[in-house]
């Protein structure tokens, strides 16, 4: 045990020495040293490895699936889950599916699209729990969601996931135009016709590698970045709807005791390892400004495009294991970073959730521990919800017809008055009326009158060549 602890700790202190890069590069090459070497240390790293958890399934899908508008809306914000024709992903590794199902740390490269859980198809939603097995409910024909395991170039897996394992946010303008292109050329999506949802989620990468290069990964630059790729969402496709999903808490993942998990954390996020109080101002502005930015209602101005930030990773906090402070493991793939197939399960209940609660009071957490009941549509509130849908309806009209505030809810901008003169006091709306058709009454007596007097003064002569005037005219 100690020569096993020992070797551990070597490790570590060679790697603090001469590795402090969280490069994919570096890190997808000391997975492969750690596989392939057969040292002691190693295969005591690798016995820590070891991993049993799968894709889990939902036994019981607890909505209904007959919540169906009959007809193809024209409105994002009348949106319903049997409307979704097309679904599509931008991303990094949590997004393409890393170590979803790996057994051992060398499966960790392997990108298992198919179970990822904003994105992959594989099987059904009783095996496999996605949110595109939960939207295949209401319409089996959905096009886009990724399956088996694969890189994203090799298309007829990947599909419309074009998540990249490392990608940053500067990468998300790239991603989005090969998903357009991707989706256009398409045979089963009808472009302009078809309703679509697009999750994009990254930035861990630039929080963890924030350390390194703090100028390339201000938050300023971070949101810039997702704004380019949301511009260009919004500048080119039709009839969609986007989850922005909020940044999870990179140092809520570093919370681990095992040194065999913080060896490839060196790697993967020394953000975490090493600037952890200064990294909180940061990751807390990039959340700050994703939601400054989706608020500004500059992707509400089309009637056929929205983009609604999800925040349900927020505080989301890792379950420990039973009666220990060490994070519970079964949540994650062999590299104690990404997920297993547990967390994916967790994660897509979690976005089925968000997407059923209003704007504005939106969950920020979810427990991956406990059962997380399902939010479902219904007759009165059916639809996805967006900014505007979240609003009470006719809000306008309402705010008018409603009664003043009461003197105990606001005496500082209401004065007390005299209620029993405003109950006995004549409205003001009749008595105008009685006042107009007063006046009305004696002017047409007054040019009664007249008339009568004008009659009488002329004379008869002058009445006789009126009359045979206007008869000849006749």
């Amino acid at each position: 045990m100690e020569t096993t602890l020992l070797s551990s700790i070597v490790i570590v202190i060679g790697l603090l020495s001469s590795h402090v890069s969280a490069d994919w590069e570096e890190y997808a090459e000391e997975i492969r040293r750690l596989s392939e070497n057969n040292t002691s240390a190693q295969s005591a790293l690798r016995a820590n490895f070891l991993r049993s958890s799968k894709a889990v399934g939902m036994k019981n899908f607890p909505c209904s699936v007959s919540v169906s508008s009959g007809r193809i809306p024209t409105s994002v914000h009348e949106l319903r889950p049997s409307d979704i024709k097309v679904i599509g992903a931008l991303g990094d590794s949590l997004t393409a599916g890393n170590g979803i199902d790996a057994s051992y740390i060398w499966q960790v490269l392997k990108q298992y699209r198919g179970l990822s859980w904003s994105i992959g198809g594989d099987k059904h939603l009783e095996e496999v729990t996605t949110l595109p097995n939960m939207l295949k409910k209401y319409n089996p024909n959905l096009a886009g969601y990724s399956i088996g395991t694969g890189s994203v170039k090799k298309t007829e897996i990947s599909r419309l996931n074009v998540a990249v394992p490392g990608s940053e946010a500067i990468n998300m303008v790239t991603q989005a135009r090969m998903m357009i292109d991707r989706m256009k050329a398409d045979k089963k999506v009808d472009f302009n016709n078809d309703w679509k949802m697009v999750t994009l989620f990254v930035g861990s990468n630039d929080l963890c590698d924030w350390v390194k290069h703090q100028d390339k990964f201000k938050p300023e630059n971070y949101i810039a970045n997702i704004k380019s790729a949301l511009d260009l969402l919004q500048k080119e496709m039709p009839r969609t709807f986007v989850n922005l999903m909020q940044i999870a808490d990179v140092l809520e993942l570093a919370e681990n005791q095992r040194i065999s998990c913080k060896v490839l954390r060196l790697y993967l996020c020394p953000s975490a390892i090493f600037s952890k109080k200064a990294l909180v101002p940061v990751m807390a502005k990039y959340r700050q400004l994703l939601r400054e930015l989706v608020a500004s209602g500059v992707y509400d101005v089309k009637d056929d495009f929205t983009v609604v930030l999800q925040p349900m990773y927020e505080e989301t906090k890792i379950p420990k294991k039973k009666n220990s402070d060490e994070n519970d493991r079964s949540y994650f793939a062999p590299d104690c970073f990404h997920f297993s197939g547990k967390g994916h399960a967790a994660a897509a209940k979690a976005l089925w959730n968000n997407l059923f609660e209003p704007v504005g009071k939106k969950t920020n957490s979810f427990d991956p521990s406990k059962d997380i009941v399902l939010e479902c549509p219904s007759g009165e509130n059916p639809y996805f919800y967006t900014a505007k849908n979240s609003q009470p309806k006719q809000l306008k009209s309402a705010a008018a017809a409603a009664p003043a505030p009461s003197d105990e809810n606001d005496g500082s901008r209401h004065p007390v008055e005299d209620t029993k003169s405003k109950e006995t006091a004549p409205s003001a709306l009749p008595v105008a009326f009685a006042v107009v058709g007063g006046v009305l009454i004696v002017l047409c007596i007054v040019a009664a009158v007249v008339m009568v007097m004008r009659r009488r003064r002329t004379p008869e002569s002058e009445q006789t060549w009126l009359f045979s005037t206007s008869t000849a005219q006749a």
